[in-house]
C-alpha cells in the first residue's frame, strides 16, 4: 500500500512535527510493509535526520507556492493515506492532499483552522470546547492516546 507523509520542520518551525511523521512513516514502513513517500520542507539538518530513515524522501523547497506543490503532485499517483502534520496548511493543500489519497489524516496540536480531511485528530483535550471549522464529513479524534508521540 503506497502512503503519503508531509511535514515541515527545522529551526524556524521546529522538530516535532517531521520527527513524529518520520517514526510512524518507519513503522509503516518495517513492521506493516508499506510503501512510504516523505515529502517535506525543512534546513539541512532536517534533511540529514531523515537520511537515517529507509523510506523514499522527497526534500521541497522551503516556502513552497500551491501551485509548485500542485504541479509536483501531477507526477504521483493517488496513495490509499496521505498523512499531514503541517504548520499553516490552507484549506486549499488540505483539498490537494485529499485529491491525492483516499484518506486524508491531518495532525494538528491546536485545532485553530479550518480542515478538510477523512480524520483530524489532536492532542490537546481542553480544545474540546472549540468550534471547529471542518469539513462535515471529518471525523476528529481529541487527546492523547490518538496522537503519535515517541
Amino acid at each position: 500500500m503506497l502512503i503519503y507523509f508531509r511535514s515541515k520542520g527545522g529551526k524556524v518551525y521546529g522538530w516535532g512535527n517531521v520527527v513524529r511523521m518520520a517514526h510512524l512513516a518507519k513503522y509503516l514502513k518495517d513492521h506493516r510493509g508499506h510503501k512510504i513517500i516523505f515529502f517535506y520542507e525543512g534546513d539541512k539538518d532536517l534533511k540529514e535526520f531523515l537520511n537515517n530513515f529507509s523510506f523514499k524522501k522527497i526534500r521541497l523547497k522551503n516556502n513552497i507556492s500551491y501551485i509548485e506543490e500542485k504541479n509536483l503532485f501531477k507526477k504521483f499517483s493517488k496513495s490509499r493515506f496521505f498523512f499531514l502534520e503541517n504548520l499553516d496548511t490552507t484549506f486549499q493543500l488540505q483539498k490537494l492532499y485529499k485529491s491525492k489519497s483516499d484518506k486524508l489524516v491531518i495532525f494538528d496540536d491546536l485545532l485553530d483552522k479550518s480542515y478538510y480531511s477523512d480524520y483530524l485528530i489532536c492532542a490537546q483535550e481542553r480544545t474540546m470546547q472549540m468550534d471547529i471549522s471542518k469539513d462535515k464529513n471529518t471525523k476528529v479524534y481529541i487527546g492523547n492516546k490518538f496522537f503519535p508521540f515517541l
